[in-house]
């Protein structure tokens, strides 16, 4: 194990050698959308990006759903990148996650839909928590074929946000 570490929980979780599943690829890029002109359209500053994990994505979704739940919406896991932004002392993220394949992607949708409607209300394509006297929304898109993008934080982050991908290249614009 100290010789060849594992690389990914994912590893450690279904019992894999070292790299005989390494991560999907994937790239996740930023670009500021100031199409309406207005100062605040382009003021979501990077802070930076970290990779979260098949276990991590198993212990959130276990917050609200059963064991068995959270391991069929995390399974299939393929790689992922969390981005932080802040604004005047907001905060959003955007959490690009790739799939082993499509059936994967569908997969985590249904489970992450489960997740918010047990954790916040639904307001049109919107989930509001408003836990602890905190207001955070949520959203996710289909950005590719495997590919989903979940945007949470502060409402003008997660209103505004959005994201596209193309092999494994996802482009987010704030």
């Amino acid at each position: 194990m100290y010789q060849r570490p594992p690389k990914t929980t994912e590893e450690v979780l279904h019992n894999l050698s070292p790299e005989t599943e390494p991560p999907t690829p994937l790239s996740v890029s930023v670009e500021s959308d100031s199409s309406d002109g207005s100062a605040a359209a382009n003021d979501w500053k990077r802070l930076g990006d970290d990779q979260m994990g098949e276990l991590f994505l198993r212990v959130a979704l276990r917050e609200e759903l059963s064991r068995s739940a959270a391991v069929s919406g995390a399974d299939g896991w393929g790689n992922d990148t969390q981005i932080e932004f802040t604004s005047e002392g907001r905060t959003g993220y955007a959490w690009a996650l790739r799939w082993d394949d499509t059936a994967n992607a569908t997969e985590f949708e249904t489970v992450l839909t489960e997740y918010l409607d047990s954790r916040a209300e639904k307001r049109g394509e919107t989930w509001v928590d408003t836990e602890d006297g905190e207001t955070s929304h949520f959203r996710s898109i289909r950005a590719g074929a495997d590919i989903v993008v979940v945007f949470a934080g502060h409402e003008e982050f997660v209103d505004g946000a959005t994201a596209e991908a193309q092999a494994g290249n996802v482009t987010v614009t704030t």
